[in-house]
């Protein structure tokens, strides 16, 4: 799955200390069953797992970030990575933001990371079936995507 950056950022500027830094990227698929999978993986890996890359990399081991995290919206087909900063540490952590997103697509993570991730990612979505909201947004993006993954599919792809 290819992730393509916008070309102008958008900045806003608040008076305070702590600053907020919202990233947002596009991930294009075509609604494939296994690009779909691949963004939710992708996801996993850069932000949206305990030890992703994020976490380890820019929070805690450049200390830039008081958070780091990333979501995925198959339905806009975007990735959003929302981390909580010093605003003078702004143009280091977009340098190492990207950089993890890079590694990541250069292949730049274990077997051993990637069977923890399968087994997270499917713990979570055992645990969204009786969430309202979950139930919702998987609705909503099988209307538009046209396709329907019963839930024992989701788990064994």
């Amino acid at each position: 799955t290819g992730v393509q950056t916008c070309a102008l950022p958008i900045l806003e500027h608040q008076a305070i200390k702590q600053a907020k830094l919202n990233m947002a990227f596009q991930i294009p698929h075509q609604n494939a069953q296994v690009e779909r999978y691949a963004a939710i993986v992708l996801n996993a890996l850069l932000g949206g797992y305990p030890l992703s890359k994020l976490f380890v990399n820019v929070r805690e081991k450049a200390s830039l970030a008081y958070y780091a995290q990333s979501g995925v919206s198959l339905a806009t087909q975007t990735l959003t990575v929302q981390t909580g900063i010093k605003s003078t540490d702004l143009s280091r952590v977009i340098a190492l933001v990207k950089a993890q997103i890079e590694a990541i697509q250069a292949g730049d993570f274990t077997d051993d990371e990637l069977a923890q991730i399968i087994a997270y990612l499917t713990n979570s979505f055992e645990s969204s079936l009786d969430s309202p909201r979950s139930i919702v947004e998987r609705a909503t993006v099988q209307a538009l995507s046209n396709k329907v993954t019963e839930p024992a599919q989701w788990v064994a792809i």
